[in-house]
């Protein structure tokens, strides 16, 4: 089921924009039933995703699947979608939610990954760099207060 890391990630209400995304980098999902029945691959990742918390049941996905449509139909529309990018078959799928704008250009909104059947937001570029150099900057302040007793500074 949902493991959240923390009490803050929650999914977004229905009254946000369409393409609002949620910083849910703190929560695991997993459904170990689905898994007992069903393979997990690249056919069935998306499925499989679609039963997460991640998942934005407005997406054009989800109205492709209610008129069992084939998610070739998603390049004409407009709107939300999910899609595979990449498969490491059996122990790793990305995939991607976007907003497609028309059939030949599309934003990308999140990334996310299946990792042995647990399901991840991917972190954004942004918030690895800024942890990256936040933790170079205590190293570097803890560095400096090592320093400063030994400095003495002469006129």
């Amino acid at each position: 089921c949902c493991t959240p890391l923390s009490s803050s990630a929650m999914a977004a209400p229905p009254d946000l924009p369409i393409d609002f995304t949620p910083d849910q980098t703190d929560t695991m999902w997993n459904d170990k039933t689905w898994l007992s029945a069903f393979p997990l691959n690249a056919s069935t990742c998306l499925d499989y995703f679609a039963w997460s918390p991640f998942y934005d049941r407005r997406c054009n996905n989800e109205r492709a699947r209610a008129q069992r449509l084939s998610l070739d139909v998603l390049v004409s529309e407009t709107g939300i979608e999910y899609s595979l990018l990449h498969a490491h078959e059996p122990r790793l799928y990305i995939l991607e939610k976007r907003h497609r704008d028309s059939p030949t250009h599309t934003r990308t909104l999140a990334a996310y990954y299946i990792l042995d059947g647990n399901v991840y937001q991917a972190p954004t570029l942004y918030s690895l760099l800024s942890a990256r150099v936040l933790h170079s900057l205590h190293h570097l302040r803890d560095a400096f207060s090592a320093v400063h007793p030994h400095a003495t500074l002469a006129p």
